[in-house]
């Protein structure tokens, strides 16, 4: 999700604790600051990005986004604020407290959100997501942004404020499940016993969901209506025979990172000057002209490795094999 929703989010919930923090022996001083800051602390892992968003994509997966990868974050917020504030603050149980609930809200908005996560790791590998709504939908994005206008304008008032705009949230989230629940039957009647698929929220929508398939040699991208029941292919792509330099790219990082986090992919092969480009992408990432991100490299005429490439919309992150 956004980092202004996740801030959103953060203050809403400090603002539910604010009166049991005030009224603990050590007062609230940075307390709100420990859930602002521990709202954003999980995607720190963003300093990962320059070095190889392949690298970037596995790591948001667990690490700083898990319950256990939460608590170091957790512990430097707090002892930051408390160095900050020098004296006078919360106490490091309070601060650690409220920066472990922002981060937990972190991880819970962005599962909300399409996300993926091994939110259990170590102790559980599988990959969880809960796809309700899109990344700064405006389902949620237009009651927080109601909620941080009336924290501003009614402060005295801004646990009220908050107790209504989380019964909102829930209320719309629930209204997304029940959309969800219908979709995902809609899908079962239709799609093939043990072919791959995946739904996903249509952006700012309540009926209206995103369906990706594979068959044997392609990839589907489908519109789902949950109510009327309709279904509505937008494209399709087809997914190529492997040759040996494709399968020599499998064993780049770009591509095994990608395989790690997609699992509906299709590669792509250009050949220019000598070279042979091998570049993945998942059927999510695209549109009926267009792929967001690619991964892969490219190789020689021998089909040995040169380069490991990136492709992030139009730039391009390179490195060694």
């Amino acid at each position: 999700m956004d980092p202004v929703s996740h801030l959103a989010v953060g203050s809403l919930i400090g603002a539910l604790t604010a009166r049991r923090a005030a009224a603990s022996a050590t007062g609230s001083r940075g307390v709100l600051a420990g859930f602002l800051l521990g709202s954003l602390v999980p995607d720190i892992d963003c300093v990962l990005m320059p070095a190889g968003w392949d690298r970037y994509l596995v790591a948001h997966e667990f690490a700083t986004h898990s319950v256990v990868g939460t608590i170091a974050p957790a512990v430097i917020t707090a002892l930051f604020i408390m160095a900050a504030a020098r004296r006078g603050h919360a106490g490091f149980r309070l601060l650690f407290l409220a920066a472990w609930l922002g981060a937990l809200a972190h991880l819970l908005l962005d599962l909300v959100c399409g996300g993926t996560s091994r939110i259990l790791w170590p102790l559980v590998e599988g990959r969880l997501s809960l796809p309700l709504v899109g990344m700064a939908d405006p389902i949620l994005g237009v009651p927080l942004g109601l909620w941080l206008l009336g924290s501003i304008v009614r402060r005295r008032a801004a646990r009220r404020w908050a107790a209504a705009t989380l019964v909102a949230l829930a209320g719309l989230l629930a209204l997304k499940g029940v959309s969800y629940a219908a979709a995902r039957h809609l899908v079962a009647a239709r799609v093939e016993a043990g072919t791959p698929w995946l739904l996903e929220p249509e952006w700012a929508s309540f009926r209206h969901w995103l369906l990706f398939d594979r068959q044997v040699n392609t990839l589907r991208a489908w519109r789902i209506t949950a109510w009327p029941p309709l279904v509505t292919l937008r494209f399709s792509r087809t997914i190529a025979a492997e040759t040996p330099v494709v399968a020599a790219s499998r064993r780049l990082d770009t591509v095994a990172h990608f395989d790690a986090v997609f699992d509906l992919g299709f590669h792509e092969t250009t050949r220019r000057e000598g070279r042979t480009t091998v570049l993945w992408s998942d059927i999510r990432l695209c549109d009926a002209r267009a792929c967001a991100l690619w991964f892969g490299g490219e190789f020689d005429a021998a089909g040995r490795p040169l380069e490991q490439v990136v492709l992030v919309g139009a730039w391009r992150q390179s490195r060694v094999p």
